[in-house]
């Protein structure tokens, strides 16, 4: 009996102390059977870091391995390793491989850094920073933007206006909550604030993937439209469902 309790003593403190040493988890799951997997960060204490990924399908897919070092610097970590070389960045509840453009929703943080907005992202909505590989998504110069609170309300009236005022297009999908939107808030050359919104169908097969990359779809009708747009001025630069294949 002793000894059981004994062992049992020394497994609660070995997995304890190995909770402690996680200085970051964060992890990417989808259940898409062709294309989904999952991937999962880590960060040691130690300041080194694994990155794994098993695809669902391994036909497609590949399983892989990368483990390096990282750095912290302000606000942001530098993953470096032979096959990687990368920046995360905190945005809300997930951070940013800038290289990828993915995110990945954290689990643990024992890191200095937190959480980067100080209100509630609405649950349909999500953000990835402007970095110079969305540069093809606005046709003048910007640079990424901070963000509050009000844009996303204001945001909602916006895109419901637009639906409104589209109803012909937008026969199965009335209401701007039959939407997840990706977005990417940016400032103009006059400091005006911009945003790029990517909507897409809760209908849609994309339950599990909308948060962790933009998604490029050309066509697919009312399950998809974007929205380009000046929050300052209110100027819709551009807005329409996508076309059918």
């Amino acid at each position: 009996m002793r000894k059981l309790i004994y062992s049992a003593l020394i497994l609660s403190l070995f997995t304890n102390c190995t909770r402690e040493e996680n200085y970051l988890v964060a992890q990417n799951i989808s259940q898409d059977k062709f294309f989904g997997g999952k991937e999962t960060l880590l960060l040691k204490k130690d300041s080194s870091f694994t990155y794994s990924s098993v695809p669902n399908n391994k036909e497609i897919g590949t399983k892989r391995l990368i483990t390096g070092k990282y750095k912290i610097q302000n606000d942001t970590i530098n993953l470096i390793s032979k096959e990687i070389s990368t920046k995360l960045i905190f945005i809300g509840n997930q951070i940013q491989l800038l290289s990828f453009n993915a995110k990945m929703k954290v689990l643990t943080n024992n890191t200095p850094i937190k959480n980067n907005y100080q209100f509630d992202i609405p649950e349909d909505f999500t953000v990835f920073c402007y970095n110079d590989s969305f540069k093809n998504y606005f046709n003048h110069p910007v640079k990424a933007t901070k963000i509050s609170s009000k844009d996303f309300y204001k945001l909602q009236s916006i895109i419901q206006n637009q639906i409104d005022l589209n109803k012909t297009k937008f026969r199965e999908h009335k209401l701007q909550s039959d939407y997840f939107k990706q977005c990417i808030f940016v400032t103009n050359a006059k400091n005006e604030k911009e945003v790029w919104i990517n909507g897409i169908s809760k209908k849609s097969s994309h339950q599990g993937t909308w948060e962790s990359s933009i998604l490029d779809v050309n066509d697919g009708g009312e399950y998809y439209f974007t929205l380009e747009m000046n929050l300052e001025t209110g100027e819709i630069y551009y807005f329409s469902p996508h076309g059918l294949a």
